[in-house]
């Protein structure tokens, strides 16, 4: 769901001003890597966007609260990891990836669409990994670069163990960053409270959770902190 890059893009532009760093990304459970492409995407609020103005993919949200922060971006790496990835160049799982949306949601199936042919492109890695082995590798220190380790509703997926133990990985290694090697952690996802997602975020060095808003589960309206 590319919808859910309305909750990220925020966060990933508060990560950026705060820390004044390139980010190289990690995400956990990307399913065809779509949101991988975030910064190609154009966010758009109240008439500002955060993103190209000529990005085919285009994100248009209900948005409740302040306008986040805006900052220059410069991503040097993304992987992620899935343990059933899907290609957005096979016609089968484009297919399958279609095949979620309702048909009268034209304009959701024509980003989507845009979202995928982009994807087929840029070919960013997605690896058939299970999320804490994908961790392990990607939570090392990168001098001079922010790591940024996020997903969106897909953290209910792992059992409690895993949860816990990734949990703890990402804490560890939390711990270890400095101002010069930092590590954030941002994700969108459910937290009980019925109809939306928990919009969350850890920087480190410091590491206090950051309670950044939440969003509908499939990014139609996102209700930002600012915080």
């Amino acid at each position: 769901e590319i919808r859910r890059s309305c909750a990220l893009i925020p966060g990933f532009h508060l990560i950026a001003n705060e820390i004044g760093l390139p980010l190289v990304m990690s995400e956990i459970g990307a399913s065809a890597g779509l949101n991988l492409n975030w910064d190609l995407y154009a966010l758009e609020l109240n008439g500002q966007i955060w993103g190209p103005s000529d990005a085919n993919v285009r994100l248009t949200p209900e948005w409740r609260g302040p306008l986040p922060p805006k900052a220059n971006i410069t991503v040097l790496g993304r992987e992620a990891c899935d343990l059933n990835p899907l290609d957005p160049c096979n016609p089968q799982d484009r297919l399958r990836m279609m095949s979620y949306i309702w048909p009268d949601q034209r304009q959701r199936i024509a980003n989507t669409n845009r979202a995928l042919d982009l994807a087929c492109r840029t070919k960013n890695v997605v690896h058939k990994e299970d999320a804490l082995a994908f961790l392990a590798r990607r939570l090392l220190p990168v001098s001079g670069a922010t790591r940024v380790i996020y997903h969106s509703i897909m953290w209910q997926y792992l059992s409690k163990d895993a949860q816990a133990e990734g949990e703890a990985m990402i804490a560890a290694a939390g711990a270890e960053a400095t101002p010069n090697a930092p590590l954030a952690w941002l994700r969108a996802e459910a937290d009980g409270q019925r109809g939306s997602a928990a919009i969350t975020l850890n920087l480190w060095p410091g590491g206090e959770t950051r309670d950044l808003g939440r969003m509908d589960f499939h990014g139609r309206w996102v209700a930002w902190n600012g915080a």
